[in-house]
């Protein structure tokens, strides 16, 4: 879902948004038991009824799920590092820092 929201950040595409929408969406109720913070940033930032996804938005939502990576059971390694031939990826001001899981 995150891959999709920064493609639809960078250049909004209704496929992109729609995608990471229909990705987020059956595991929302799960990572919101973990993490309702986290969860429901991630539901606003892709909102379906948006024409547009605001700057800052993908950013925003990596950190706060970043920060649930503890309650999810994973850390930064296990995620790895988002990489791509054809996207250029959004480098973020905070990176992410592994915790013990």
């Amino acid at each position: 879902a995150l891959k999709y929201l920064m493609i639809a950040e960078q250049n909004y595409d209704e496929k992109a948004h729609s995608e990471g929408y229909a990705y987020y969406l059956p595991i929302h109720p799960w990572i919101r038991s973990k993490s309702a913070t986290a969860a429901d940033l991630l539901m606003t930032k892709l909102a379906i009824a948006q024409t547009s996804i605001a700057s800052g938005s993908y950013c925003e939502a990596k950190a706060a799920v970043e920060a649930a990576y503890p309650a999810i059971g994973i850390n930064c390694s296990m995620m790895g590092t988002f990489k791509s031939d054809s996207i250029n990826s959004t480098v973020c001001d905070t990176p992410c820092t592994d915790s013990a899981v």
